[in-house]
């Protein structure tokens, strides 16, 4: 089990998480056979654990408290974008397949691969957000710095952005 920070505990806890929680993942798995794929067991196992929860988080921006939200609700995420439609930016990743978990700050995606690695789109950019699904809440809560992997390629954009 991953060992989170007192902070993130609390900002898990403050969400209404606890260790008994569990989020019903039947409607998103649904979803992705709807549009032919499955989702893995490692994503389904983050999901049931933390699905459904928005974490409240307090950023420094500029050395100023801002109030930020880690939206784990993934059907929200998908807004409708399931296996298929994360193909562009799984091959700029160099994974098999992604699957929306969630977003950060409504600027942020966040996808989790076949492996349980979690990445997130910002602007252009693709960060690499942590091993799992735990560790990137962990980033989140406690602003540890995302490294870029790559920008994405114009014709992935989406033009909301």
């Amino acid at each position: 089990m991953y060992e989170f920070s007192k902070v993130t505990t609390e900002a898990l806890k403050d969400a209404g998480w606890s260790d008994k929680y569990q989020f019903d993942t039947r409607k998103y798995e649904r979803n992705h056979a709807v549009k032919g794929c499955t989702v893995p067991k490692v994503v389904l196992e983050f999901l049931t654990r933390y699905g459904g929860l928005t974490i409240t988080t307090v950023l420094k921006v500029e050395k100023r408290p801002f109030l930020s939200e880690l939206v784990l609700i993934p059907e929200y995420a998908a807004e409708g974008d399931y296996c298929d439609d994360w193909t562009g930016i799984a091959q700029v990743i160099g994974v098999n397949a992604l699957h929306p978990i969630g977003d950060y700050a409504d600027l942020m995606w966040l996808v989790m691969s076949d492996e349980g690695k979690v990445y997130g789109g910002f602007a252009q950019d693709i960060l690499y957000m942590g091993y799992s699904g735990e560790d990137m809440i962990e980033t989140l809560c406690t602003n540890k710095p995302s490294p870029k992997i790559a920008e994405l390629p114009r014709n992935l954009w989406n033009p909301l952005w």
